[in-house]
């Protein structure tokens, strides 16, 4: 009987911990290190160089989706079968749909300790 409640303690733990990971304001990101890493940050960064970084990182998103986009389809009325490329395009922003929430998942909940090539075999 022990031996079944310390397991149920110990699965409840986990679980605590677990949910707990999820929870934002719980996990402490704002740590001082972190506190004290942007301020360096801000203090060495010139305010061109930080715009810049702002406004040139949406670009390889973009050109993505442009590429993707950019694939000719067949005329809807050939059917399913002559739209294979549409197949293609779909699969391909499907796959980079699913591997950008997985990456959010992996470092904003360190509970489910997903590395990088878990996140790229799923």
């Amino acid at each position: 009987m022990r031996k079944r409640w310390r397991g149920a303690c110990l699965f409840g733990r986990r679980l605590l911990r677990f949910f707990t990971s999820f929870q934002v304001e719980l996990r402490g990101n704002y740590s001082v290190e972190r506190v004290r890493n942007l301020t360096t940050y801000h203090q060495t960064t010139s305010t061109l160089w930080a715009l810049l970084i702002a406004v040139v990182s949406p670009f390889p998103c973009l050109v993505v989706v442009a590429l993707v986009d950019c694939v000719p389809l067949a005329a809807p009325k050939e059917g399913l079968r002559a739209n294979y490329l549409f197949w293609f395009r779909d699969y391909v922003s499907i796959a980079l749909m699913t591997c950008a929430i997985l990456e959010q998942f992996r470092i904003n909940v360190p509970g489910l300790k997903i590395n990088s090539m878990k996140t790229i075999s799923m």
